[in-house]
């Protein structure tokens, strides 16, 4: 609360994990528990799971207000952001870049760049970056080269997945 205005104070302008929190439920007066089950670094997306739902919270930045946006996703889905980095980063520009000018209230539950990203073949996820990036004037390559510290010559050129774990793995 803001004493000298009376009114509550603003939200946080980051995200502090908690490792379980109680939220109430509209629709149910009883308690439900949240729980983390997925996070990287502050400021980057977490899953959290809730009943038997997982929920995907994708923080976006506009100037110097944060939003979040929540999805929610599939066991296979969170099977997938755990162990490809690359996929849970392509898919954290892709989504911040799109929903940058939406206001979360309007945001839907679901979104066809999940599927693109994680299940998507290379070829795919690739011409999506492309596609994304040259739309924002390369805000998604430079998110990609800031989380992950990427060059920024094979993204530049379309090459966004390493293809250097590969050779390394022969």
């Amino acid at each position: 609360m803001n004493e000298k205005l009376g009114k509550p104070a603003p939200p946080a302008l980051f995200h502090v994990l908690i490792e379980t929190e109680k939220t109430h439920d509209v629709k149910n007066p009883t308690m439900t528990m949240k729980k983390v089950v997925l996070e990287r670094k502050p400021h980057e997306p977490w899953v959290t799971e809730q009943g038997d739902q997982l929920i995907y919270h994708l923080p976006v930045d506009r100037g110097h207000t944060a939003i979040e946006f929540t999805f929610v996703i599939t066991p296979d889905q969170l099977a997938i952001l755990k162990s490809d980095e690359e996929r849970y980063y392509f898919l954290f520009a892709v989504l911040h870049q799109w929903y940058q000018e939406m206001h979360p209230g309007y945001g839907p539950k679901a979104d066809p760049h999940f599927g693109i990203v994680l299940h998507g073949t290379e070829t795919a996820v690739e011409n999506l970056l492309n596609v994304r990036n040259a739309k924002s004037n390369g805000a998604v390559s430079n998110l990609i080269r800031m989380n992950m510290g990427r060059a920024p010559e094979p993204v530049e050129a379309g090459r966004w997945f390493d293809k250097s774990r590969e050779d390394q793995s022969k």
